[in-house]
C-alpha cells in the first residue's frame, strides 16, 4: 500500500515534469494525452467499474441513481474548478489564470480528487483496486501538467509551485487512506464507487466529445481511444 500511496502522490509531480514538453505552443501533445486519459477512464468505467457495481449489488437498479448523482456532483464541482480536471486551460491573460486558481477552484479540485480515491482505499482492504488505481494515476498526469502551467503563467516562484502541487498531490492519498481506515465507507462502498463512475463518465465524455476542427487531432483522438480501450481491456483481463 505504501508504494501505491507514493505513486498516487507523485503522479501529480509527474504531470508537472511532463509540462516541460508542452511549453512554447506544444499543446498538441497535451491534447493527445488528455484524449488518451479520458478514453481510458471511460473504458475502465464501461468494462470494469459498472459491471462490478451491478454484479455486487445483485443488479440493483437503484444504484443507477448514485451514478447520476456522480454526474451531477461533477457538474456542480465544475462551477468552481472551471473544468481544470478535464483539461480546460485558458490563455487569455494573467487575470484569467488567477481567476481559475481561486480558493474555490482549488478547493473544488481537491474535493474531486479526494472523492474519486475514497473507494480505492476500500478496495485495498480487499487486496484489489488495481484498475481504479491506474485510472486515477493516469488522470492526474494531465491535471499536474495544467496546474503547473497555470502556476507558471501567474508568475509563481518554484518553491511555491512545489508547495501547492504537493498540497494537491496529498488529496488523492488522503481520500484513499480515509476509505481504508474509516469503517463507514466499507458499508457504502458500492454507492461511493457508483458516484465515482458517474464522475468518470462526465469527465471522460467531456474530453472525448469536446469539439475540435483540427482533422489531424480528431484522427489522433480516435487512435488514442482505440489504444486506451485495448489497454483497459488487457488490465481488466489481467486483474480478473
Amino acid at each position: 500500500m505504501i508504494v501505491n500511496i507514493s505513486v498516487l502522490f507523485f503522479s501529480t509531480f509527474g504531470g508537472a515534469w511532463l509540462a516541460r514538453l508542452f511549453v512554447s505552443g506544444k499543446e498538441y501533445a497535451l491534447k493527445v494525452l488528455l484524449a488518451f486519459s479520458g478514453s481510458f477512464l471511460l473504458a475502465i468505467t464501461a468494462l470494469h467499474i459498472l459491471p462490478d457495481i451491478f454484479l455486487e449489488s445483485g443488479h440493483n437498479h437503484s444504484i443507477g441513481i448514485f451514478i447520476l448523482m456522480g454526474i451531477l456532483l461533477q457538474i456542480v464541482l465544475e462551477f468552481f474548478t472551471q473544468g481544470i480536471e478535464h483539461g480546460h486551460l485558458h490563455h487569455h491573460n494573467g487575470l484569467a489564470h488567477h481567476q481559475m486558481l481561486s480558493p474555490a477552484a482549488v478547493g473544488g479540485l481537491y474535493l474531486h480528487s479526494f472523492l474519486e480515491s475514497l473507494p480505492l482505499g476500500v478496495q485495498w482492504l480487499n487486496e484489489s483496486g488495481g484498475i481504479l488505481f491506474w485510472g486515477i494515476v493516469l488522470h492526474h498526469l494531465p491535471v499536474g501538467i495544467i496546474l503547473y502551467t497555470m502556476f507558471k503563467a501567474v508568475g509563481m516562484k518554484r518553491q511555491k509551485i512545489l508547495l501547492f502541487l504537493g498540497l494537491f498531490a496529498l488529496s488523492s492519498p488522503a481520500g484513499a487512506l480515509t476509505g481504508f481506515f474509516v469503517p463507514i465507507f466499507r458499508d457504502i462502498y458500492l454507492y461511493l464507487l457508483a458516484i465515482v463512475a458517474g464522475i468518470f463518465m462526465h469527465i471522460s465524455t467531456t474530453i472525448i466529445f469536446e469539439t475540435n476542427h483540427n482533422h489531424r487531432f480528431n484522427l489522433m483522438k480516435v487512435i488514442s481511444f482505440i489504444l486506451a480501450v485495448i489497454l483497459a481491456y488487457q488490465l481488466v483481463e489481467n486483474f480478473h
